[in-house]
C-alpha cells in the first residue's frame, strides 16, 4: 500500500506530509555528523507550523559497522543532517513508532 493512501498520512498537516514525501519512514538514513544508521521515529511540527526536525532511533541492529553503547531516541534532528540510504528498515524487529508521528 502506498503510504499516501494511509489514514496516518492523510491525518498529518500538509507541511508534515511534504516532509514524509521527502523523507519516507520506510527507509534507513545515515546521520551525516556521526555516521549512525538511523530510523525515523517521528516528524516534528514546530510552534511556527514548520516541519524542520525529526526524532530518530539509533539502534545497534542498524549499526553493525560500529558499537552503539546505548540505543536511544534523539529529538530535534534537522532533516538536512540525514542522508537517505537505499535500504529499507526492518519493521519486523524494530520497536519504532514512526507511523504514529
Amino acid at each position: 500500500m502506498d503510504i499516501k493512501e494511509t489514514e496516518w498520512y492523510q491525518g498529518r498537516p500538509t507541511i508534515v506530509q511534504r516532509r514524509i514525501d521527502e523523507y519516507p519512514p520506510q527507509f534507513l538514513y545515515r546521520k551525516k555528523d556521526t555516521g549512525h544508521v538511523v530510523e525515523l521515529y517521528s516528524y516534528d511540527e514546530g510552534e511556527d507550523g514548520l516541519c524542520k526536525t525529526c526524532t530518530i532511533l539509533i539502534l545497534q541492529k542498524n549499526n553493525d559497522h560500529m558499537r552503539i553503547a546505548m540505543e536511544r531516541r534523539v529529538f530535534g534532528v534537522p532533516f538536512d543532517d540525514l542522508e537517505r540510504l537505499e535500504q529499507w528498515r526492518d519493521n519486523g524487529k524494530s520497536n519504532n513508532n514512526a507511523n504514529k508521528a
